[in-house]
């Protein structure tokens, strides 16, 4: 009893502190683990104060009415505004947060001692990084250390307040705890420990590679080269998707013939965790499927990924042999593996926001999710993803279920938001019955 009477009194003491230095605050609802809240995760002490973290701050949709009657308008056949895609110059000018209101919480976070790391231009997320004693002063927060299924883990105690001033700006605040965490969809392989902070820039460009296809070698491989009964020779038949009767239309994947690369329209965004087996990929362009083309090329997202994530692996390779020329690099689909230093929801909030603000590709696939929990507010309504320009191409179409949206929930697999496919491959790999991100662009 004591002992709780003393970290209640340390607790109204933090509290205090924080509307001294700063006024009237705010609380931000719904920013604790059910696990902290239920008892599921037990408390194991303090967390270490001189730990960095990186925090992601969501900022409200200003204009939140009418950007969900513009969606509702871009979908229905007859609305003026149907198919009238926007550029991203467009949606930021009409929808996305104040210059003003994003200058607001930078000021007040540098003021609280967090380091900006990083901004976007469509003003939506302001990424920081601080020791936890930064973060705890900051935000009236207690970091604490927690033990769960048998691994340790660390969470803040209660909801984070903000200045009364930005209660109408700050939706969100992400990367508080790692026991919400995206989960790799296939459970049976195992991917890399992943640091609690990794050192180094919030974006950066990573190893790149491509490799042309040789027609004049067959197939190396048979059904059962991925371990699961079948490969992309059985996913290519009837017996899938019959992707024979599109390859044979001749327009994948660069039908315009850019110099160098595909375009985005025909390209593929994937957002994973840690770096792709390139060892893995060279086995299966090489020895498994010569007859491959290959494209990637992959950017770090809040430090340095570890190595080695299988599920982006396996998603990177299927990816490559559903969308390709089987001929050369430059025309085959461009597939871009944003690379999270972990598996964090705030990370994965920047990685989804950096493929859409970099506008490289017209199709978002992701073998991550995060189905155990529901609305998760730092990818929620706060990072809400919007549509861009698709049809700044004459004589493409988007292809692809393009018209199909990114979750503003943050589930794959919705159909709300932006981008356009959002889902695994692991559906082609277990039950032959989900579309791949196919990266396909026919002609009108």
């Amino acid at each position: 009893m004591n002992r709780r009477i003393v970290l209640l009194v340390a607790s109204f003491s933090c509290c205090a502190d924080i509307m001294a230095q700063t006024g009237a605050v705010t609380e931000l609802p719904g920013l604790v683990p059910p696990a902290v809240v239920k008892g599921t995760a037990v408390a194991a002490g303090s967390f270490s104060s001189t730990q960095m973290l990186r925090l992601v701050f969501g900022l409200q949709h200003p204009h939140m009415a009418e950007e969900e009657q513009f969606l509702v308008d871009l979908n229905t056949k007859g609305s003026p505004e149907y198919r009238h895609f926007l550029t991203a110059d467009e949606w930021n000018a009409r929808f996305s947060p104040s210059p003003q209101d994003e200058q607001a919480v930078v000021d007040w976070a540098q003021a609280q001692g967090f380091t900006i790391t990083n901004r976007f231009a469509n003003r939506l997320l302001v990424d920081v990084e601080a020791p936890v004693s930064v973060i705890e002063r900051a935000l009236a927060v207690k970091i604490n250390s927690y033990a769960m299924g048998g691994a340790s883990h660390y969470s803040n105690d209660r909801n984070p307040v903000v200045p009364a001033a930005l209660i109408h700006i700050v939706h969100s605040v992400g990367g508080l705890n790692n026991i919400q965490v995206m989960k790799a969809g296939n459970h049976g392989f195992a991917e890399p420990e992943f640091p609690i902070y990794s050192p180094g820039p919030a974006f950066a460009v990573g190893e790149s590679g491509s490799h042309d296809g040789n027609r004049t070698k067959p197939p190396g491989a048979s059904p059962g080269v991925v371990n699961l009964g079948y490969d992309p020779q059985v996913i290519y038949t009837s017996i899938a998707y019959d992707a024979y009767a599109l390859y044979a239309l001749g327009h994948c994947c660069n039908p315009l013939g850019d110099p160098g690369i595909s375009p985005k329209e025909t390209s593929i965004a994937i957002v994973s965790s840690g770096t792709q087996r390139g060892s893995d990929l060279t086995g299966f362009l090489s020895a498994d499927y010569p007859i491959l083309a290959a494209n990637y090329e992959e950017f770090y997202i809040d430090g340095t990924p570890p190595c080695c994530d299988a599920e982006g692996t396996l998603d990177l390779e299927w990816s490559t042999a559903m969308a390709n020329s089987f001929g050369t690099a430059a025309n085959t689909a461009t597939v871009y593996m944003y690379d999270g230093a972990n598996s964090n929801l705030s990370t994965f909030t920047d990685a989804f926001n950096r493929a859409l603000s970099d506008g490289r590709a017209r199709v978002l696939s992701t073998g991550w999710g995060g189905a155990e929990f529901n609305s998760i507010p730092q990818i929620g309504d706060g990072h809400r993803s919007r549509h861009l320009q698709l049809h700044d191409r004459p004589g493409l179409d988007p292809g692809s279920g393009l018209g199909r949206l990114w979750s503003h929930r943050g589930l794959p697999g919705s159909r709300r938001g932006h981008l356009s496919r959002v889902g695994s491959q692991r559906g082609f790999r277990r039950r032959l019955c989900n579309p791949v991100s196919f990266g396909w662009s026919i002609p009108a």
